[in-house]
């Protein structure tokens, strides 16, 4: 029994653990490491007393096999909800571009690439607001609640998880472009009002000395107005990737 126990708690520990490494904010460049180690780590003690003990496996190979299964759920679940997560960026970057911004870059943390200032600056207000509203809690509850669903060891399809998986990188992309919607249609008046200009005074140079002023100003004041809108329907992304985090275990 005392075998079973352990081996229940590796297999708890990799599934928890396997979500700290890729959930968003948590799994950050500069987040300390012992915070994907100590959280599930605190965590398998805390609700191993609720998890059915599951026999110990007779091979070394078999067992280290489970222990990868649980791993990968962890990992498809956390990678599900920071799909999600980057189409924050992916649209502010977008809407960088359209500004001409994107000559100047940072390193983003939570994306791990170099993005511009504006994407690497939102996805910081987007960590804020992840973090604010409770919502990576959600995403350990629903780790938590999928034990009660499927026991440890008893994973026997990860190719659905993986599905999942494809569908919310693909819903990051659409995303992404729909948060940059204003600005790229901000970005588009301006261009047919700078190109109106450019016919009627052909010698003035009006693309540099009008255009990408007026983009730059208009771009970020348009930015800073609808950017509680943006947020209001990058939460609802998210809190609708939490649902679909129990699917990879087969609902919850």
């Amino acid at each position: 029994m005392e075998l079973g126990v352990l081996f229940t708690a590796l297999l708890v520990f990799a599934r928890l653990g396997g979500l700290f490494l890729s959930m968003p904010v948590v799994s950050a460049t500069g987040v300390p490491r012992h915070v994907a180690v100590f959280g599930p780590m605190i965590l398998t003690v805390l609700i191993l007393p609720l998890v059915e003990v599951t026999d110990a496996l007779p091979t070394l190979g078999l067992t280290a096999l489970a222990l990868a299964g649980e791993l990968l759920v962890g990992i498809l679940m956390g990678s599900i909800v920071n799909a999600i997560f980057g189409a924050f960026a992916l649209g502010c970057d977008v809407m960088s571009q359209q500004m001409g911004f994107a000559m100047a870059t940072l390193f983003n943390p939570l994306q791990k690439t170099q993005q511009g200032a504006i994407a690497t600056l939102s996805s910081l207000i987007a960590a804020l607001m992840f973090l604010g509203t409770g919502i990576h809690m959600i995403c350990i509850g629903v780790a938590v609640d999928s034990f009660s669903v499927v026991q440890p060891g008893q994973i026997s399809d990860l190719f659905a998880g993986s599905t999942i998986l494809m569908e919310a990188v693909a819903t990051s992309i659409k995303l992404g472009v729909k948060l940059a919607g204003p600005v790229l249609i901000l970005v588009w008046l301006v261009n047919i009002f700078v190109a109106i200009l450019t016919k009627m005074a052909p010698r003035m140079n009006v693309y540099f000395s009008v255009g990408m002023i007026l983009v730059n100003v208009a771009g970020l004041a348009l930015l800073g107005i609808s950017l509680p809108f943006l947020l209001t329907i990058h939460e609802d992304a998210l809190l609708d990737a939490t649902a679909k985090m129990g699917l990879v275990v087969g609902g919850i």
